[in-house]
């Protein structure tokens, strides 16, 4: 990738500063693409409901002599709504929290040693299993999701678009490096790998984080400007990295104050008087009519406060290191999506001729914990990629087949030339080619399962 320099002998940034540098790199594309097409979904209801509640999304739940587990809505159904991302996770939360309480009841019973404990033990059970099946009646009745029609693969269309980046750094006269940069991009490029799709390139200029290195230590602070280690949709303003006796850290900081999360409350109008006999009117007359009308001065209008997400303070860390033939990674946080603590972990041997294995193990906070197992077999031009997951059933699962995740990749690469297939276990499946034009330049073309498609022409600057 080149870089044009500007500036390298006369940008004096401050005094007792030495000149700054501002440097400029990206990618310019265009080319034809078509949107793949997607199945019509069925709308799934999810409510919100209205009034007091004995659960995070305002539903009471409650539980017949017969033992059958209904939903009834508070009072002001006519206020109901659909659930807000907030309710939906309130009662995940609710959810996963019942599940960890059975799990310890169940481990007591096993570690109960007396005829009294394991009574006690087992009424304990039969408790959390009750209270396990309202919390799952209550988040089936909250979550929802909102019907679809089908779209059919659209025409080719032209495209065009890049990518900019510009950074300015500077040095001090005692040695501290300083950075600052920001993204300028316009039109669409090209998401041959991750998305199949076209990423717009239109986003306002933002402020980025300020760096300071020394010495090998890099210094960085901006209001929500650096990823959580484990979880990059969690920000956090200071951080810090470096290396020390062979590991690398990153201390990532958030300095926002935790906001402790509200359910929705609903109150609904005031109709009828509540306390001396007749209404008084807006005019102030006494009426003989206990009724409230709109307009009379005692009516109280229903109003309705929407749910406050929760905001955690979060800290995390991440390590990572080789010895040998084995190199490993740790992270770790205090708060991720859910606000619970959470770490993950990997280790990769590559002491086997033309094998590599990676084994990764993601305890994901309060949920049931994640292992992956990868093995990458290279046969010169040829790389086969497999990886494997026991996350079947997880609540953190996003494959609609509802399978454990098992993904496979063949990449080729020579002569300039590189080509991928990948699929996976709901055989959803996706071609890319590139060929290398010289000079920072390629032809490319991709296309997936949807029939979304795309060819064209980048280069990097």
């Amino acid at each position: 990738m080149k870089n044009l320099l500007i500036a390298t002998t006369a940008l004096v940034a401050t005094a007792g500063m030495a000149s700054a540098e501002i440097t400029f790199s990206g990618k310019g594309e265009a080319g034809m693409y078509r949107t793949g097409k997607t199945d019509a979904g069925t709308a799934v209801v999810g409510v919100k409901a209205t009034g007091s509640a004995a659960s995070a999304s305002n539903t009471k739940i409650v539980q017949s002599a017969t033992g059958i587990i209904t939903t009834t809505a508070a009072t002001g159904t006519a206020a109901q709504k659909a659930s807000t991302a907030q309710e939906k996770a309130d009662a995940y939360q609710e959810l996963t929290e019942k599940q960890d309480l059975l799990a310890v009841a169940k481990q007591a019973l096993l570690d109960s040693s007396t005829t009294e404990t394991v009574d006690q033990y087992t009424t304990a059970i039969a408790d959390a299993k009750m209270n396990l099946a309202l919390a799952t009646a209550l988040y089936n009745k909250v979550v929802g999701s909102a019907g679809s029609a089908a779209v059919k693969t659209s025409d080719m269309v032209a495209y065009s678009g890049y990518d900019m980046n510009v950074a300015v750094s500077a040095e001090s006269d005692n040695g501290i490096v300083f950075g600052m940069g920001f993204d300028m991009g316009a039109g669409l490029i090209a998401d041959q790998n991750d998305d199949r799709a076209m990423d717009s390139q239109g986003a306002v200029i933002g402020t980025s984080a300020l760096t300071a290195t020394m010495s090998g230590y890099k210094l960085s602070i901006g209001s929500d400007k650096l990823d959580d280690v484990y979880d990059d949709t969690q920000n956090g303003d200071i951080g810090l990295s470096g290396n020390v006796g062979g590991v690398a850290f990153n201390l990532v900081h958030d300095l926002t104050d935790e906001v402790v999360a509200k359910a929705a409350t609903f109150k609904a109008a005031s109709a009828t008087r509540t306390v001396a006999a007749g209404a008084y009117t807006a005019a102030g007359a006494i009426t003989s009519s206990t009724n409230i009308g709109v307009g009379d001065s005692d009516y109280v209008a229903a109003t309705w406060s929407d749910a406050v997400a929760a905001t955690v303070e979060s800290t995390s860390l991440s390590l990572g290191g080789a010895t040998g033939a084995i190199s490993w990674s740790l992270a770790a946080t205090n708060g991720n999506d859910r606000g619970n603590s959470a770490a993950k972990g990997s280790l990769t041997y590559t002491g086997m001729e033309n094998l590599s294995l990676t084994l990764a193990h993601d305890n994901a906070g309060k949920l049931e914990g994640i292992s992956k197992v990868t093995a990458k077999y290279t046969m010169g031009s040829l790389t086969a990629t497999l990886a494997l997951a026991d996350d079947k059933d997880h609540k953190g699962n996003t494959n609609k087949s509802k399978k454990a995740s098992s993904n496979l990749s063949l990449a080729y690469a020579a002569n300039g030339l590189a080509a991928t297939f990948a699929t996976d276990e709901s055989s959803q499946w996706w071609v890319n080619t590139q060929y290398d034009l010289g000079g920072g330049a390629q032809a490319f073309a991709t296309i997936d399962h949807t029939e979304f498609a795309v060819v064209g022409l980048n280069f990097n600057f």
